[in-house]
């Protein structure tokens, strides 16, 4: 896929959620989801006076995962954070550190942990996101039980689902919580449940916390306003802040509101 990054053009591959056709008759395909998270980042959401952040730069960024979602959010973040450093942890460190290679050609303030380094990196982040599937409803993984009881903060060995397996999880995403920076940022892409076991630990030990559907909301009005109906909008003159404002209030309304308690 075709993207830009700043002044900067590169291939890179994500996977396409958006595909518009060109005027001469070419498809072309975008991802909009690391868009629509950095939206979420410095744009208020519903019923929200501020925003998340301020501003990003400088700001040391935690991903937890290296699949799909990690790319898009790991790609956007380092084009963000400018002098601040992103960690990419992930339960398969080779996936992780190939995730940090390839993040790292453009941007140089990407790094590789393995999972056993959570605890000692994550009392400098500022920002954590979740992209694992840890703590989503409904979901086994190869065979094993569904993952939502565990945080993402913590390892999981084996993942078998048992009550002691489960336990040690928490009670290591408790500690590695209670040892964050309080004006750091709980952030799961995971919207269902609405809050998972990694938010619920965020929130418990004091910080700000948002689930996904922020992400999902945002990344489709980016994708409406910025290659849907692009050429319609500008064709009608209408394509402004106000209009864009006003897209992403009728797909807000269009989802139930969350109701995860803010501290």
């Amino acid at each position: 896929m075709w993207t830009t990054s700043g002044s900067r053009r590169s291939w890179r591959r994500f996977a396409v959620n958006t595909i518009v056709r060109s005027s001469d008759g070419r498809l072309a395909g975008a991802n909009t989801d690391g868009a629509g998270f950095i939206e979420t980042l410095l744009v208020p959401g519903p019923d929200e006076e501020v925003a998340l952040f301020q501003s990003l730069e400088d700001v040391n960024a935690l991903v937890l995962g290296a699949g799909g979602s990690a790319r898009a959010v790991a790609f956007a973040l380092a084009e963000k954070i400018g002098a601040g450093k992103l960690l990419i942890a992930n339960r398969s460190y080779e996936n992780g550190r190939a995730l940090a290679r390839e993040v790292g050609q453009y941007h140089p303030n990407t790094f590789a942990i393995a999972e056993e380094e959570i605890p000692k990196a994550a009392p400098d982040a500022k920002l954590i996101v979740n992209c694992t599937i840890k703590g989503q409803a409904g979901i086994e993984h190869r065979g094993t039980p569904s993952l939502e009881a565990y945080s993402a903060l913590a390892p999981a060995a084996g993942l078998s689902g048992d009550r002691e397996n489960i336990e040690e999880n928490h009670r290591t995403s408790v500690e590695i919580a209670r040892s964050v920076p309080r004006d750091a940022v709980f952030y799961d892409l995971v919207y269902h449940p609405e809050e998972t076991v990694f938010m619920r630990h965020g929130r418990a030990s004091g910080h700000r916390v948002a689930n996904g559907r922020g992400m999902i909301v945002a990344q489709a009005a980016e994708a409406f306003f910025n290659h849907i109906c692009r050429h319609e909008l500008e064709a009608a003159g209408r394509r402004t802040s106000a209009t864009q404002a006003r897209l992403r209030e009728i797909m807000n309304s269009g989802w139930m509101k969350s109701t995860i308690p803010r501290p």
